[in-house]
């Protein structure tokens, strides 16, 4: 027996069809932006922000006691570095000078979760992200600027001899 009903039409989240009707008329809707941005300061102080801080804050001590007890390790991911995933597909590569050095903000640390897996085996990475994507992107609502990743990786650690 299948217990989901049939449907004529697709279904949407609330949420999405609230964003297209937001974006529908994208002046609007970057006015919009700029203004929740600019006050985006006081959303700890609200009820619901509150809550969603919370929320996380559970399914992060969740997931971290999962993969400790499966014995990975948690790495810290880097914010800035020498080089960054050079597969971004059309995001900007933010760079800064660090002390006459040029660094990239990370847009995704792979290159190091590659080699943090190859030397401790089973690690993971629970970390902050940001995507400098292009303008237009804010209308299409497929991608985030700024969003946290966990990501596993395990390799047989090296042997020593």
């Amino acid at each position: 027996m299948n217990k989901w009903p049939e449907r004529k039409e697709p279904y949407f989240h609330p949420a999405v069809l609230e964003f297209e009707k937001m974006a529908s008329d994208q002046s609007k809707y970057l006015e919009f932006l700029k203004e929740w941005l600019a006050h985006s300061w006081r959303w700890a102080r609200e009820d619901r922000y509150k809550l969603v801080f919370k929320v996380q804050a559970e399914i992060i001590d969740a997931l971290r006691d999962f993969l400790n007890s499966r014995g990975f390790t948690e790495v810290l991911a880097p914010i800035i570095g020498p080089v960054t995933d050079p597969g971004i597909r059309g995001a900007k590569q933010a760079t800064v000078d660090f002390y006459g050095m040029e660094y990239k903000v990370m847009s995704s640390a792979i290159l190091y979760k590659q080699y943090m897996a190859a030397s401790l085996g089973k690690i993971y990475f629970l970390s902050p992200n940001i995507r400098f994507e292009p303008n237009d992107s804010v209308f299409t609502g497929s991608t985030l600027l700024s969003f946290t990743n966990l990501t596993l990786r395990f390799t047989a650690p090296p042997t020593t001899r």
